[in-house]
């Protein structure tokens, strides 16, 4: 109903003019309607052990593996304190000065005025997957475009590789109890599990918390006294990736090497 709203009042933005006194779209059936609450969305996170198992899963032995992509960027999206798809296949070409990250998001940049700006610090158990997946050609930081024309087959791609994850972690017996899986294991589960483990695992604020998920920010008026300090969310992403135990990436890649 919310949609259906929106799409009326553009409507009667765009046909009719007040000033000339040109009304072709004369009711308001919205102006006395309340748009129901939104259910809480459901929680997504997976637990830490998952994903440990999920960090320590090996490599198929299949040229461009949808499993292990879908690995490498759901640790990538963890390690970068929850960076979205979008923002994996769009981020832009740059020297990667200081280690860090900087993009704008995707899913807000058009309806802020800081167009989401965001910068993640590169820790070291990161860092193998963000060299291994490099742009060779400069266009962008990633080379996800390289490999799929548009977001919705780089989306499709990551889900297929997902569920063979997914799959995988139900039939390795030495794994997880299966009860501790989710019904399926989806791409945002990286970024629901960051913030989750942030707040419940290390006690993480809060704000600091939304913070570095880049949410739409409640408090603009503070912000215009406060020079942003992305410190803060850099010392609280090193300290979630610090939980676990990255030494599979760094030997896959010295492999793969």
């Amino acid at each position: 109903m919310g949609i259906i709203r929106a799409t009326h009042n553009k409507a009667k933005e765009e046909f009719n003019d007040e000033e000339m006194g040109l009304i072709r779209i004369p009711r308001s059936p919205f102006a006395k309607y309340s748009i129901p609450t939104e259910d809480m969305p459901r929680k997504r996170a997976i637990t830490a052990d998952c994903l440990q198992r999920i960090i320590d899963l090996p490599d198929e032995p299949i040229a461009d593996s949808r499993r292990n992509t879908a690995r490498d960027c759901f640790l990538l999206s963890f390690g970068l304190a929850g960076m979205n798809a979008a923002d994996l296949l769009s981020c832009p070409a740059q020297s990667l000065k200081d280690e860090v990250i900087i993009y704008n998001r995707q899913k807000t940049a058009s309806r802020r005025s800081d167009k989401a700006e965001m910068h993640i610090r590169i820790e070291p158990q990161i860092a193998p997957l963000v060299e291994k997946y490099k742009d060779p050609t400069g266009t962008r930081l990633f080379r996800f475009h390289l490999q799929y024309a548009s977001g919705d087959t780089f989306n499709n791609a990551l889900n297929e590789g997902l569920k063979r994850i997914d799959a995988a972690l139900r039939t390795d017996t030495t794994g997880i109890a299966h009860s501790a899986l989710p019904d399926h294991i989806t791409f945002y589960a990286a970024r629901h599990s960051w913030a989750t483990i942030a707040r419940s695992a290390l006690g993480i604020d809060k704000y600091t918390v939304h913070e570095a998920l880049n949410h739409v920010d409640s408090m603009k008026i503070t912000d215009r006294y406060i020079d942003r300090d992305w410190s803060v969310i850099w010392n609280a992403n090193a300290a979630v990736i610090s939980l676990f135990d990255w030494s599979e990436v760094r030997q896959r890649e010295e492999k793969r090497k």
